[in-house]
């Protein structure tokens, strides 16, 4: 037989080469996804012109059902800044009043939802009046989600030739379905855009060197001043003084223009409001009980009536969290940068006084981070199994504080700094994570 006639021909080379595993994977990457796709979006089109405003509401007297309430509260202080009337942002009536002008109903029938966010924010949302609520509302969280693929995107880089179709379909699967994820939808939260802060951060300060997005980071964060809290306290750790001159400027530019925009009385008002808040119990959107974090771990542990030992539980469990993670920050030091990042992650949350169930889906970033820069097959099972277990607890959590008054949550959050921090101890050996890669080549 010659060697001409040993050659296969195109159909055999065809099969040799694409078998029914390839081709199955290519109908569903090139047509199944794209066809979902497309039928949700087309869905969405459709119906987004039927989203009565009376769909999107505040809680009343008699109900607490909100839909897009946080959404709400944006949108009414975006309208207080293009009115002109922005000096009002802090004023918890006259916010109510912009709330219940935004729903169309009367004061009477909802409850009021302060805006808590610094004044460059609220001339950021100004933009939002210049749309319909219903089209405001769908942009918006369109816009979110987009902030939430990019950010993954970003953060599973360095595992791109690990990462599998059917795993991290399942992968997507569990994070829409999650707590967390499902609570920053329906409450028209900022915790999309936080999330995609700290892929800034993490991309523009420890994965990479890009002054620009760390920035970046640092300015989105500050949406919520106290998650910066860590972030500071390593950056000053490790002398950035650079970086920090640069956000300082940045940030002093930003609240100068906005306090010229909507009258220099709001950067009195704007820390007057915080202060009233802390002595709020269920009132005005504060409840302690829908809270993540050691104050309000202490307040359901000690129950009412406790409030010195509460105090005192709450600071000892904050200021040892401040002290480990900075302890473990600079013992881990430029061994594992993702563990380091990942410390500081889950402890900004930990000792935040102010935060809800939408925004422990920030810990996500820490978990992904964590997982995609292992340096074992083992490491990355841990963090696979924590994220796991986070789905679980945070589904039972208000079923079991409601019963036990544990805050599960905030022990499940814990255990994610214990694991992030576990080679700094001295008993045990120091883990060299791979040098984490950033996505450069989409940047």
């Amino acid at each position: 037989m010659s060697l001409l006639s040993r050659e296969l021909s195109p159909a055999s080379r065809f099969s040799s080469t694409v078998g029914p595993s390839a081709i199955l994977r290519g109908a569903v990457s090139f047509v199944l996804i794209p066809a979902i796709l497309g039928a949700l979006i087309f869905y969405a089109i459709g119906t987004a012109s039927d989203l009565a405003p009376q769909q999107i509401r505040l809680p009343g007297p008699e109900t607490h059902d909100p839909y897009l309430d946080d959404f709400v509260v944006f949108r009414a202080a975006g309208e207080l800044a293009s009115d002109g009337a922005g000096r009002d942002i802090y004023s918890v009536s006259a916010i109510h009043e912009a709330e219940a002008d935004v729903l169309g109903v009367s004061a009477e029938n909802t409850l009021v939802l302060p805006f808590f966010n610094p004044p460059p924010v609220a001339l950021a949302l100004a933009p939002l009046a210049a749309f319909s609520v219903p089209v405001a509302a769908v942009l918006w969280t369109a816009g979110g989600l987009a902030i939430l693929a990019a950010s993954l995107t970003v953060l599973l880089w360095p595992a791109r030739e690990r990462l599998r179709l059917v795993p991290l379909a399942i992968a997507g699967l569990v994070l829409v379905t999650s707590m967390p994820f499902q609570q920053a939808v329906v409450h028209g939260q900022m915790t999309f855009m936080l999330f995609g802060a700290f892929t800034a951060l993490w991309f523009g300060t420890y994965a990479a060197e890009r002054r620009g997005w760390a920035m970046v980071g640092w300015l989105t964060l500050a949406i919520k001043p106290q998650l910066l809290l860590l972030p500071l306290i390593d950056a000053i750790r490790c002398r950035r003084w650079g970086l920090l001159a640069s956000v300082a400027t940045a940030s002093a530019a930003l609240v100068a223009v906005s306090a010229s925009v909507l009258g220099w009385r709001v950067l009195v008002d704007y820390p007057l409001l915080l202060l009233q808040a802390t002595s709020w119990q269920e009132e005005n959107g504060i409840s302690t009980f829908g809270m993540f974090g050691w104050n309000a771990f202490a307040r359901a542990l000690l129950g009412e009536g406790h409030q010195i030992p509460q105090m005192v539980l709450s600071l000892t469990l904050t200021i040892g969290t401040l002290a480990g993670a900075a302890l473990a920050a600079h013992r881990l030091g430029g061994t594992s940068t993702s563990r380091r990042f990942a410390v500081l992650v889950f402890a900004a949350l930990l000792v935040s006084p102010h935060l809800y169930a939408h925004d422990v889906l920030l810990a996500g970033v820490a978990g992904v981070v964590l997982w995609a820069n292992a340096s074992s097959e083992f490491e990355r099972l841990v963090w696979l199994a924590y994220g796991a277990m986070g789905w679980i607890v945070l589904h039972v959590h208000f079923d079991i504080l409601a019963q036990s008054s544990v805050n599960l949550g905030v022990l499940w959050l814990a255990l994610g700094l214990v694991l992030a921090a576990l080679p700094t101890l001295r008993h045990l050996p120091r883990v060299r994570s791979a040098k984490p890669l950033g996505p450069g080549a989409l940047l």
